[in-house]
């Protein structure tokens, strides 16, 4: 599975996780602390990028995105 940090474009590849909250903690990262984004890559996918929750399934050879979020206030 390949994994983009955005917005500095770095990418890791990684062993398959199950869902994303185990995607979440081997990186690291805590749930809410990134958006977790699915990139398009079949037909089927409407060339829509997909956020995810901490709870679906991820597939193999998947692209996902992490974007940080931070807050302001």
């Amino acid at each position: 599975m390949t994994i983009r940090f955005e917005p500095d474009g770095e990418e890791q590849v990684i062993p398959k996780p199950n869902t994303v909250l185990q995607l979440l903690n081997r990186l690291g990262e805590r749930p809410g602390s990134v958006l977790v984004i699915r990139e398009p890559q079949r037909q089927d996918d409407d060339g829509k990028r997909r956020l995810l929750t901490p709870d679906l399934h991820l597939r193999n050879n998947e692209i996902i995105s992490l974007r940080r979020v931070t807050s302001r206030g």
